[in-house]
């Protein structure tokens, strides 16, 4: 009786182990860590390519170098640095992204399109890329 008992629990551990490593398990690559804002499908902003285009479409009129910060191409990303205006630390605390986000005084010279895109770059570093 011992014997068949044994043979029952060896036969029953062989059948467990045989049954847990035929089970496949799916593996999936991690998500990769998206920054929480609202930028959906922007991956990386370039100043050269997406922010001073903006800035020449909507800002230079009223911002040439007589009215500060100087957003004319070649001028712009000093004078925004240097002026004070970007806090890559606090990116929504930026002068720059203040002054274009909702409420805010150059809001109407913007689209939301191009707020989100500027506070993605400052997100991103504010690179003069």
């Amino acid at each position: 009786m011992k014997k068949i008992y044994q043979r029952f629990l060896i036969l029953g551990l062989v059948s467990a182990i045989g049954f847990m490593s035929s089970c496949e398990k799916d593996a999936f690559a991690p998500e990769p860590y998206v920054a929480p804002c609202d930028t959906c499908g922007v991956d990386t902003v370039f100043y050269s390519t997406d922010i001073q285009p903006f800035f020449d479409a909507s800002c230079v009129g009223c911002h040439p170098s007589s009215w500060a910060p100087d957003l004319t191409p070649g001028l712009s990303y000093d004078a925004l640095i240097n002026g004070g205006y970007i806090d890559t630390a606090n990116a929504i605390s930026s002068k720059l992204y203040v002054k274009i986000a909702p409420g805010g005084s150059m809001e109407s010279y913007s689209t939301t399109a191009n707020t989100k895109m500027t506070l993605e770059w400052i997100n991103q570093g504010a690179l003069n890329n």
